[in-house]
């Protein structure tokens, strides 16, 4: 009885080690993978826009930002549009290109893309309620934090450059009018063949490159000397429709933000500056990119045109199901 008692207890006693020894090691995995969880959290790993989370920290509450992944496109077309342009909007996203479903040769649908409208703040209380009820109702349209106006195109796309890595992945961005017609299917292939391209290093920004434009000294194109003393401008691509790589997007900021250049109130080629104070990103032609339709309506292979009138919009779309030129 002796013996039997004894190995009893030895028995219970290396059960009871064990079972410690196991919840031990469950305390300090747990705790392992609990700091691990947090260190995540504050990596700022993909993260989306401002939003914020709860988290504890040293036995306090902090705000810290959300690792909610943003969503990724191949490109996004950013369309510039001015606050009275209601009927532009309407007909591009029901009528024309934007509200297309365009589908590849094989029939798959291409649904790695969005468009977004840009608008800028109004003085005008009726106009800015009527704004904000078409961006509730149709959620693909945005207010930049700047008055619409001329003046302001330079800052507003300064601003839509920052937008667009704080709230999206994104391989490309396109930057265009709200009269300009863009040929998605062929926007889309050309984009992929970049994407699978050697660029030798260089950041992309491509359009319809403009070279040695001589710089206007007076009237509303006009430049002072003060804010950019060459003679021309180096090359860049009109505003009627440019693709920024993601990274390149992030350098234009980057320049920007240094100070390095002095605003200026014409657009592209203050992009163009940018660029060139960067000296990293290559300024390309893309063919098929047509600053005035009449230049590019009879090539069925356009891939953007611009200044096309509002009833050509949905004309344009029509020639296209139907295979045959724009005009």
């Amino acid at each position: 009885m002796s013996d039997n008692h004894t190995r009893g207890v030895s028995n219970l006693l290396f059960w009871y080690i064990v079972l410690s020894l196991t919840g031990v090691a469950y305390v300090i995995l747990n705790l392992s993978y609990h700091s691990e969880e947090k260190e995540f959290e504050h990596t700022g790993f993909n993260l989306a826009g401002n939003d914020t989370i709860a988290v504890e920290e040293q036995g306090q509450l902090v705000e810290v930002e959300s690792t909610e992944q943003k969503p990724y496109y191949t490109f996004i077309v950013f369309v510039i549009t001015a606050p009275d342009h209601t009927p532009h909007r309407e007909v591009i996203r029901k009528k024309s290109w934007a509200g297309y479903q365009w589908l590849e040769d094989d029939g798959t649908e291409i649904d790695r893309w969005k468009y977004v409208f840009v608008v800028g703040k109004t003085e005008s209380a009726e106009t800015m309620g009527k704004l904000e009820a078409e961006i509730e109702m149709y959620q693909d349209m945005i207010m930049a934090d700047e008055l619409d106006s001329y003046h302001n195109l330079v800052l507003k796309v300064l601003w839509l450059l920052q937008y667009s890595v704080d709230t999206y992945n994104f391989s490309f961005l396109v930057k265009t009018d709200d009269d300009s017609f863009i040929n998605i299917k062929l926007l889309n292939r050309y984009l992929h063949e970049q994407l699978n391209s050697n660029s030798g290093g260089k950041m992309f920004f491509g359009g319809a490159r403009t070279n040695r434009q001589p710089v206007l000294r007076r009237g509303r194109y006009g430049v002072g000397k003060e804010l950019w003393d060459p003679d021309t401008y180096p090359p860049y691509c009109s505003g009627s429709g440019y693709v920024l790589s993601f990274d390149t997007v992030q350098e234009l900021k980057s320049v920007w933000d240094t100070g390095v250049q002095p605003l200026f109130y014409v657009e592209d080629a203050f992009m163009g500056t940018l660029a060139y104070h960067s000296g990293k990103i290559e300024v390309s032609t893309i063919r098929g990119f047509y600053w005035h339709q009449k230049y590019g309506c009879s090539n069925k292979q356009a891939l953007l045109m611009h200044y096309v009138k509002l009833d050509q919009m949905e004309e344009f779309m029509e020639k296209y199901e139907q295979g045959v030129a724009y005009c």
